[in-house]
């Protein structure tokens, strides 16, 4: 924002002069506008320097999270030969898994949930009564048993249907209308054999009204010759550290091979990412430079970086370089990819004990890194909001500064212009003055010659 200028259109012979007196007035009486505005140009510097700083520092903080986890789960990978059958994944406590091969077989039945449906249905949801004589029903799932007291108001298919999903039986009542008839259909909110009865007389199994459109089925299958029963088709627990989720039923011989297996490759992939995250931190507050100096996060910054390089935990492996990682003294990490190759495959495991923030390895510098590069509650991020608060508080002095101005600059206008008009009817009467003197001479004297 700025002063919009109004030209002075005086016709007295200091008119230009009195532009000049206005253009001078408002060049002075913004000087403090001007100040808060390279005020603001510093504070915009900063906020770009420390928003794109803060985001360098997330892609440390997650690089480090990406070596933890490879620790925990020691860069292993499940993969299954039919994910169309069966399908492997490494669950979230992947240290548990180990290297191995594993075949499941005879799929002989996926689990599904139990329907049942009313085999009467009523004229309309609102008609009735459904319940016995005493106004009582008696649901039960899976064994369990659930007493349902009827309201005779609410003795009808609606009001069972709300009563049943009130109670917290582990199943679900519906509606449905066919042919002119309410029925009542009643569906398992989990997979597995479990029958599902509504009886009008308590202890009665002859009074159940409803009817098994489908029975729920537990899942079937072998793992390495063991059978294996689950009432959910995603089963954890029997491939240590892995969960399987079946798909489909296998035919005859048929057999899915599931492999565990360790890979360097992903290790590696992960280290890469590490140095290019490192040294972009270092590029990115070298050209923040002079805008953030000073600034205590920068500091923050500065320290949990240093750390890097620092040793770690009580294992076989404590730094970066006894995995072929090194910084120069410019500052730049680099990764001689040769030396992690020629690790003996035994001290794998000191390099993943190494990564684990668990055991105060490297990966235990992503918190800090991410308590001050957290998008919402970082402390860069706090920064930043505040600069934009005080950006917003410079911006309205500015305007109130002009308006001010603004309001002078017109106010000094008309006064002069004023001044100029008086000046010039003087300018006038002096011309007229000293026409009438000359001709006065004139008339006295008569021609003087020069």
């Amino acid at each position: 924002m700025g002063i919009a200028p109004l030209r002075f259109t005086g016709i007295s012979q200091f008119s230009q002069d009195f532009q000049v007196i206005v253009d001078r007035t408002v060049q002075i009486a913004s000087l403090p506008a001007r100040a808060l505005q390279n005020d603001q140009a510093a504070l915009l510097e900063k906020k770009s320097a420390m928003a794109g700083l803060r985001s360098v520092v997330g892609g440390l903080a997650a690089s480090l999270r990406g070596l933890d986890q490879l620790g925990v789960n020691r860069a292993l990978s499940a993969a299954s030969s039919q994910a169309s059958t069966a399908a492997v994944t490494l669950t979230r406590n992947g240290a548990a898994a180990a290297p191995g091969s594993f075949t499941i077989s005879e799929i002989t039945s996926l689990a599904q949930r139990t329907i049942a449906t009313s085999t009467t249905g009523w004229p309309s949801a609102d008609s009735g009564p459904v319940s016995g004589p005493a106004g009582v029903l008696e649901l039960v799932v899976g064994g369990q048993s659930f007493e349902l007291a009827i309201d005779p108001a609410q003795n009808h298919p609606a009001g069972v249907r709300n009563a049943i999903n009130a109670a917290g039986a582990g199943v679900t009542a519906t509606l449905l209308n066919v042919n002119g008839q309410v029925f009542l259909s009643l569906s398992a909110n989990q997979t597995g054999a479990a029958a599902i009865e509504l009886r009008t007389e308590p202890g009665e199994a002859s009074t159940n009204l409803l009817s098994v459109t489908q029975a729920g089925l537990d899942a079937v299958f072998k793992v390495n010759g063991q059978t294996v029963t689950s009432s959910e088709n995603y089963v954890e627990g029997v491939i240590p550290g892995a969960a399987i989720t079946l798909k489909g039923l296998t035919a005859g011989n048929e057999t899915v091979l599931v492999e565990v297996t360790s890979s360097r490759a992903p290790v590696l992939a992960a280290l890469k990412g590490f140095v290019t995250a490192f040294n972009q931190i270092n590029e990115s507050m070298a050209q923040a430079g002079s805008a953030l100096r000073g600034e205590p996060l920068v500091n923050s910054v500065f320290g949990l970086v240093r750390q890097v390089t620092s040793q770690f935990g009580e294992g076989g492996v404590r730094n970066l370089a006894e995995i072929g990682v090194s910084v120069d003294r410019q500052g730049v990490m680099s990764l001689d990819e040769s030396a992690f190759a020629t690790l003996p495959a035994a001290r794998m495991d000191d390099v993943f004990r190494f990564f684990r923030a668990s055991e105060q390895g490297i990966g235990s510098l992503a918190n800090g890194l991410q308590q001050l590069s957290d998008p919402i509650d970082g402390a860069m991020a706090a920064q930043i909001r505040s600069w934009d608060e005080t950006d917003a508080r410079l911006q309205g002095q500015i305007e109130s500064i002009f308006e001010r101005v603004s309001a002078t600059q017109a106010t000094l206008l008309v006064k002069l212009q004023a001044a100029d008009a008086l000046l010039a009817r003087l300018e006038g009467q002096q011309s007229l003055l000293e026409a009438t003197v000359k001709s006065l001479q004139f008339t006295t004297y008569g021609r003087q010659e020069r």
